[in-house]
Order: structure tokens, then C-alpha cells, then sequence
């Protein structure tokens, strides 16, 4: 039988197609060498300068499979990484930052399934956690921690209704009590409380305006448990004061401020309901003072101040008559002289003179013609100690 002999492919040809697949497998092998995730690659990190200035500004590390585990970033081209990045499974789990670039990280974010769930700030004096924020399933802040005195415990604490502050509390002494409870509406405070000492009373309470600015608060200076200062605002600046001194539901002194310092006080000294003193204020110091000291309605009493907020000149009706029959000066708080109308005739016969706040001499005019006939000396414990007429002189 006979049979068709079969043709031979040319002996060139077979070694050509024997040297390109051998080729193929080398390129593929030594791409494979090449690749961060392969693992037969010599190496698992690519740095990378990724705005072309000359610098490598982020490191990337890989797994022997390829997935990225760690991300290393110089934000700030100082050729020093201040940012990684961890990975597990391809997605992210915590941001590391040195937020002032002293080759110490201050701030961490952690993250679930791509999502940022808590933030933690520390302090770059002593490296210890002051910040703390959670976050809720939308990344919306819904509680913060802080240590402001930086003394190892969180004294102020923040709570958030979808992302928007509501609520906070701190402790102002670090005995672990709450001092101050304040609540917000639209981020802005709406009112707070505060408990000074601890002791379970408010000392004070403050309401607040839509802006955020305070408009009137309640104070207890003395801690008796009684809220007897009621503060008004402008502007969230003080411009009127009222003081209920016996609980009566009265304001007994009413001071108006301006720019923080007082210009005008009023003050009932007897509780009738009527203010029978007005002291009025320049630069924060009085200087000029009304008084009715017997209350009748009629001021009788009137008081000139220095620059210092020193009586200067005091001017006094002492018999009510609507004529002033007494003056007393006095220099750097201290009476120096008094003029004073002893008989109540109009005319001022007696004058006193003063050393150290004491009297030392004091001279009369008896018969009203301007000079003294009559003079009284004073020792040092303020006794009269000799007397001189005028036709001793």
C-alpha cells in the first residue's frame, strides 16, 4: 500500500517558534519579578515623586499579593513623610499625621468599611491624647473629649444630634464633678450653667440669643443658694446691672454700663422702692455722687471725686433745709478741711483743718466778719489741747 508522505516543516521554522515562546515566558517571568505584589519580587515598595519636583513625596508598601498595606506622604516636600496610611484588605483602617512637622505624630483616624469612626488629636507638648472625637455611621461628629488643662483627663465633653452640637459638659477644677452644663441650638450656645465650687448650687446662669450672644444671665456672688444679680446685654456686651440685696423681688442697686465699664449706678439703701443715692462713673471710677441720707425725696448730700475715684469735695444739707451748711475737702481720700455753718444762719463760722485724718485745728468766727476770733488746737489723739481767743493775740 502505498501512502502519502507527509511534508516537513523547514528546520528554521521550528527553532523560530521554539525561541518565541521561550521569549515570552522570559518577559512574563521578568515582568512578574518586576511587580510590587509578586511574590517572587525582590521588592515590596514603590516610591514615587508624584508632582515632578525631584523629591520622592510618597512610599507605597504592598503584600506578596499586590494589595497595599502602608502609604507614605511628604505633604509638605520637606523629603520627611508626616502622613501614613494603613491598609487591610485595600481599605484603609487608620491615617497617621504630624500636623506641625516635628517628626512626631499628633493625630490618628481610624476607620470600618471606609468610613472615618474616630479622631484622635495629641498634645505636641507631651505627646498624650487630648482630643478625642467619634463619629456616627455618616462620619458626623457625635461625641468629643478634651483635656484642655492638659493634665491626663478629658474635662470636657461634647455631644452631637446629626453632626450639630447639642450638649456639653466640664469640669473646671479636675476633681472629676462637672462644673459647667451647657446646651446649643445651630452650633450656637443657648444656655449655660455653672456650679463654681462644686457644691450642688449654681453660681451662675447664662441665656443666650440667636446669634449665640449673650443677652441676660443670673448670678449668686455671695453662694447663698440665691440668684439676687440679674445681668442684661446689648450685642452680648453688659449694659445693665440689677442687684436684689433681701430677696424681695426688688432691685435695690441698678448699675448701667457701657464698653464693660459702669457710667451710672443707682441704689435704694432703705428697700422703700426708691432709689435715693445715684453714683455716676468716668472711665470706670465715680466721679460725682447724689445722696438723700434722710429719705425724704430730696437728695441732701453731694460728692465730687478726683480722677482716682477719691472723694474730693463733699457737699452737705444736714438740716434738710435745701441749703448746704456743711463742706468737708479731702485730698487723696483723707479730709484735709470742713467748712460748716454750726448755728444753721447761712453762714459757714467754723472751720476745720486736718492732719493724718485727725483734726488739729479748728477756727471760728464768731462775729461774722471773716476772720477767726477763736482757735482750738488739737494734739495727736485728736483732744483739744489749747484754745486761743483773739484778744490773746
Amino acid at each position: 500500500m502505498l501512502r502519502r508522505s507527509k511534508k516537513k516543516r523547514p528546520y528554521k521554522e521550528d527553532i523560530s517558534i521554539v525561541l518565541h515562546f521561550f521569549f515570552l515566558l522570559f518577559f512574563a517571568g521578568t515582568i512578574s519579578l518586576l511587580l510590587p505584589g509578586s511574590p517572587l519580587a525582590k521588592e515590596d515598595v514603590v516610591k514615587k515623586d508624584s508632582n515632578k519636583d525631584g523629591k520622592i513625596d510618597q512610599i507605597a508598601h504592598f503584600d506578596k499579593r499586590g494589595r497595599i498595606l502602608k502609604l507614605e506622604i511628604d505633604s509638605n516636600a520637606d523629603e520627611i513623610m508626616d502622613r501614613f496610611q494603613y491598609y487591610e484588605k485595600e481599605e484603609v483602617k487608620r491615617i497617621e499625621r504630624d500636623t506641625n512637622h516635628d517628626k512626631k505624630i499628633d493625630a490618628r483616624d481610624y476607620f470600618e468599611a471606609g468610613k472615618r469612626i474616630r479622631h484622635e488629636r495629641a498634645s505636641t507638648e507631651t505627646g498624650q491624647v487630648n482630643q478625642i472625637i467619634k463619629f456616627d455611621s455618616e462620619e458626623r461628629p457625635l461625641k468629643m473629649q478634651k483635656d484642655t488643662t492638659e493634665d491626663s483627663l478629658f474635662d470636657s465633653i461634647y455631644h452631637f444630634k446629626e453632626g450639630s452640637l447639642s450638649s456639653s459638659t466640664k469640669d473646671m477644677d479636675g476633681d472629676g464633678k462637672v462644673n459647667v452644663w451647657q446646651t446649643y441650638r445651630d452650633d450656637k450656645p443657648l444656655e449655660r450653667r455653672v456650679d463654681e465650687d462644686a457644691d450642688g448650687q449654681l453660681e451662675r446662669i447664662i441665656f443666650f440669643d440667636t446669634e449665640g450672644l449673650p443677652k441676660k444671665s443670673r448670678h449668686d456672688p455671695d453662694r447663698d443658694g440665691n440668684m439676687e444679680v440679674l445681668r442684661l446685654y446689648r450685642q452680648g456686651v453688659l449694659w445693665e446691672q440689677k442687684k436684689d440685696l433681701d430677696q424681695d423681688g426688688r432691685f435695690e442697686i441698678v448699675t448701667r454700663y457701657k464698653d464693660d465699664e459702669p457710667v451710672e449706678q443707682r441704689k435704694d439703701a432703705n428697700g422703700d422702692g426708691r432709689f435715693d443715692m445715684v453714683t455716676r462713673f468716668k472711665e470706670g471710677k465715680p466721679f460725682y455722687q447724689e445722696k438723700d441720707s434722710n429719705f425724704d425725696g430730696k437728695n441732701d448730700v453731694f460728692v465730687h471725686y478726683d480722677a482716682r475715684g477719691y472723694a474730693e469735695k463733699m457737699e452737705e444739707d444736714t438740716r434738710h433745709t435745701g441749703r448746704i451748711d456743711r463742706i468737708r475737702t479731702y485730698r487723696n481720700g483723707e479730709p484735709i478741711k470742713v467748712i460748716y455753718d454750726a448755728d444753721g444762719d447761712g453762714f459757714k463760722e467754723t472751720v476745720t483743718f486736718f492732719k493724718k485724718g485727725k483734726p488739729s485745728l479748728q477756727t471760728q468766727d464768731a462775729n461774722r466778719d471773716g476772720k477767726p476770733d477763736t482757735r482750738i488746737y488739737f494734739n495727736a489723739g485728736a483732744e483739744k489741747e489749747r484754745v486761743v481767743l483773739s484778744f490773746d493775740l
